[in-house]
């Protein structure tokens, strides 16, 4: 049922109007960071497919997308959709969705069109699932959606592992004696953070290989280890194989982490290149393992930091992560965190669900649940 006001109405979009949503897409986002991803008609035509069509948590009829329309002209004004999840929380899973895409027309800002799609989206949204999920929220953004809500879990932390200092500086600082400063501090963190923290967990006994699909190693390794976690997305192989083989986006190179003895499957770890500021920078999109598997975690973590060396030209590693049996691993490697305008948001009827998404402690979130590590191409996604 659509929903309307002085100016626009508001109504759930259906797949007969792809065209229209393609043409209103390369409109929205011409001024905006992400504005590549939005310039070509077949790659949004594949990101609408990827995203409706084969996403192992949509359901048959299931509401995921909103569009806003202007009542003189009948054209979209602004656009809203989620992206289902299989949610575990606590011992049991839900059925939740992450926010994405939420965009309205440049000229058409602050006419109220985003207000009355949001509040007329989360109302039915509300009514399907048992949590919505916002990942990477800034400032701006912040105010919009605590009105009508949310609340706040926390940042999503970030770690970086500088590796060509000089260049980093270079590329955040345009002054050339305030860029020599800036690097000569990021060398000085990176020499303190190598000298303090030395490597102490044993990573011999894991073996680290490419993988090419995923199969039902991948359903075992997730059953035997995900009770560990109380707040996190399903990663079977159906959600892995959605997520990083068919993900049109592409780019991932995905490793696995086995026993050396038994070859039994231990964890994975999934990685891609990104530019963002002329920064060429290693991305650690995901991670998995069991909780109180240090030596799997850091020899996953330290392959990835050889992978991205091996490339010669990447400036830093980054893992955007909550969770913190990840953080020594890092640390040991010589990551360090960095401030984060990311938030995690949620809304939930249910307040026992509510209870366990409020605290980041209970979490684990990589960029790969949400569609964080989908805005941007790969040479400006971080």
């Amino acid at each position: 049922m659509a929903i309307t006001g002085e100016n626009y109405t508001v109504e759930s979009r259906t797949r007969d109007s792809d065209q229209e949503l393609v043409d209103f897409f390369k409109r929205a986002y011409a001024g905006e960071y992400n504005s590549y991803d939005y310039r070509s008609d077949r790659a949004i035509f594949e990101r609408i497919k990827w995203q409706n069509d084969t996403n192992p948590s949509m359901v048959p009829g299931g509401r995921t997308e909103w569009i806003c329309r202007s009542r003189d002209s009948g054209r979209i004004a602004g656009h809203f959709a989620v992206m289902p999840a299989a949610l575990k929380v606590g011992g049991s899973y839900i059925r939740a969705a992450w926010g994405r895409d939420f965009i309205v027309s440049p000229e058409l800002r602050g006419t109220g069109a985003g207000t009355l799609l949001l509040n007329k989206a989360i109302a039915d949204a509300k009514e399907e699932y048992g949590a919505i999920l916002l990942a990477g929220v800034g400032d701006k953004s912040y105010g919009i959606f605590s009105k009508i809500g949310f609340r706040e879990t926390g940042r999503i932390p970030a770690h970086v592992l500088i590796l060509d200092a000089d260049n980093v500086a270079s590329c955040l600082v345009g002054n050339v004696i305030a860029s020599k400063i800036l690097a000569g501090g990021l060398k000085f963190f990176r020499s303190a953070s190598a000298g303090r923290f030395r490597k102490e967990a044993s990573t011999g006994g894991v073996s680290i290989s490419p993988v090419s699909s995923f199969d039902g190693e991948f359903d075992g390794m997730w059953a035997d280890n995900s009770q560990e976690f109380n707040v996190s997305v399903r990663r079977d192989r159906a959600f892995l194989d959605w997520r990083f083989t068919k993900c049109p986006a592409g780019g991932y190179s995905v490793f696995s982490a086995r026993d050396f003895v038994s070859g039994k499957l231990r964890g994975y770890i999934a990685l891609r290149r990104g530019l963002a500021r002329g920064i060429h920078t290693g991305v650690i999109t995901d991670i998995f393992a069991r909780r109180d598997d240090g030596e799997t975690i850091e020899a996953l973590v330290e392959h990835a930091v050889g992978y991205f060396r091996s490339m010669r030209d990447i400036d830093m590693v980054r893992c955007d992560i909550m969770g913190r049996i990840f953080v020594p691993a890092l640390t040991r490697l010589g990551f360090i965190r960095v401030p984060s305008s990311s938030r995690l948001m949620y809304l939930s009827s249910d307040e026992s669900v509510s209870s366990l998404l409020s605290d980041e402690g209970n979490w684990f979130l990589t960029y790969a649940d949400s569609d964080l590590d989908l805005s941007g191409t790969r040479e400006e996604g971080l």
